[in-house]
């Protein structure tokens, strides 16, 4: 058991008495201290699930704080409202033309339908299902159709600052690979150049520069994604690593999603060898042109999981966009947002600590309290098939996600789920922790703040140990 340190003059006297090391919810305030968190800038809510449901722990469970990527989870419960679990997302191929003599006549046209997971699966796919028709020729231009879901590649709620990181990637009803390349360097011998891999190979952004290998081990690489005037995605590589260093891999962002999609399925279509020397551009699909290919992506499960386990803001607002557009409205993410807050309406939440302007937790405006966040679990929890999707969604300490590295000291935990968050000057976690006897532990943990985010999740990480170590004889009154 942790050395407690009193906190007041009160948390003393509890102390000797002997009731302070019984108290889970003393014990919280004292790691708070312990880890130098102000309880102002806590908002802590357990809660023992069950027949006889008991608060664990209580530090200012309607205080209002910014969520950071725990906002996931209000997403992922507007997605289980609106889509069955076994739902899927389709990507078309179509054409105005007709195939003779294994030339296709005419244009061809990639149809996005919103679908978050599309990727190097799913292009191989149509390319083939292409080659199989015999086509070895495309004489018109490849054109993408992404207008199910409306232009705006960074919703307002992101700020106005760009960044090539794949946080940061665009969205667009048409996108391959979550619009994100992943960059490999490997060292080669000392004083050579090392060899740079790009994944998925492409020829829609071009490699300038060189990374020298030199002796030890030393990550000197420096990589900014560029774009010329005329779209063309540029990766400026340079600096140095080290021969011991290993391979070095680093993911960056492209700039359009509609032309790097119809560019990655040029480039595909050649490694098949089907011919095409048109150009590649952004237009609508003709109401009368013909189906020739469709890939079925992801189904919700397998998009939640991406969304949660890996924390993907891409999936967040491509999802929040197939919501709008599931209920007859524009595909913008402001239309989105409107109808998951209506449905966040509907649980019996104190609605005045609660605002959420952005699916993904990019914007501080994402405050919401441990309460509510709380309440949006027993929302999911009513059905029992999105309960389990849910849960499984969730990275499990230990094993997966953005909780691989974070195991919980106890001897008594069988498993914990939850949400992770981070942004600057917030970080969150939220799930459910299950001991060896089977109790089940609901939580909510938000830290607005100046303390690191390494400090802080050593605090939530010990006090879900303190939470499964010991048992609660009686709930604690709301405060």
């Amino acid at each position: 058991m942790l050395k407690i340190l009193p906190l007041t003059t009160l948390i003393a006297s509890l102390f000797s008495t002997g009731l302070f090391a019984q108290s889970l919810q003393q014990e919280a305030l004292a790691l708070a201290q312990k880890y130098h968190l102000s309880t102002d800038k806590l908002s802590v809510l357990t809660v023992k699930v069950g027949n006889k449901k008991e608060t664990l722990i209580n530090i200012n469970a309607d205080k209002k704080l910014t969520l950071a990527s725990l906002s996931k989870i209000v997403t992922s419960y507007a997605v289980l409202k609106n889509f069955p679990p076994t739902y899927q997302f389709v990507t078309r191929i179509k054409t105005d033309g007709k195939i003779e003599n294994h030339t296709l006549q005419g244009n061809l046209y990639l149809v996005g339908g919103g679908d978050p997971s599309f990727s190097s699966e799913g292009m191989n796919y149509l390319a083939q299902a292409l080659k199989k028709k015999g086509i070895k020729k495309i004489t018109g231009d490849i054109i993408v159709d992404d207008s199910y879901f409306d232009n705006i590649r960074y919703d307002e709620s992101r700020g106005k600052i760009r960044a090539d990181f794949i946080y940061d990637a665009p969205v667009g009803a048409m996108s391959y690979n979550w619009n994100t390349i992943r960059i490999s360097v490997h060292p080669s011998n000392v004083g050579g150049v090392a060899k740079v891999d790009i994944y998925p190979p492409n020829d829609y952004v071009k490699v300038v520069g060189s990374v020298k290998t030199i002796k030890g081990n030393v990550n000197g690489v420096r990589a900014e994604r560029r774009m010329t005037k005329n779209g063309q995605n540029i990766l400026f590589l340079k600096g140095h690593l080290g021969r011991s260093y290993g391979t070095l891999v680093f993911e960056k962002n492209i700039t359009h999603p509609d032309i790097w999609s119809g560019r990655n399925l040029q480039y595909i279509l050649g490694k098949e060898g089907i011919a095409h020397a048109g150009k590649v551009q952004n237009s609508l699909a003709p109401k009368t042109a013909t189906l020739l290919a469709e890939f079925s992506g992801k189904d919700i499960l397998g998009l939640l999981t991406d969304l949660n386990k890996d924390s993907n803001n891409h999936v967040a607002e491509m999802l929040t966009k197939a919501i709008a557009v599931k209920n007859q409205k524009i595909g913008s993410i402001a239309e989105g947002v409107k109808i998951i807050n209506n449905e966040t309406k509907l649980l019996p939440m104190r609605m005045q600590d609660y605002s959420f302007v952005s699916p993904s937790g990019l914007s501080p405006d994402n405050q919401i309290s441990s309460a509510n966040i709380l309440k949006i679990f027993e929302g999911i929890a009513v059905n029992k098939k999105t309960q389990d999707v849910f849960m499984k969604s969730l990275p499990e300490a230990g094993v997966d996600g953005t909780l691989k590295k974070r195991k919980i000291a106890s001897t008594n935990v069988e498993w914990v789920k939850a949400k992770t968050g981070f942004i600057t000057g917030a970080v969150s976690l939220g799930g459910y922790a299950k001991k060896k006897d089977g109790t089940l532990v609901a939580f909510s943990f938000i830290y607005n703040g100046p303390e690191k985010g390494s400090q802080v999740t050593h605090f939530y990480d010990q006090l879900i140990a303190e939470i499964l170590d010991k048992d609660q004889p009686s709930p604690i009154a709301q405060r």
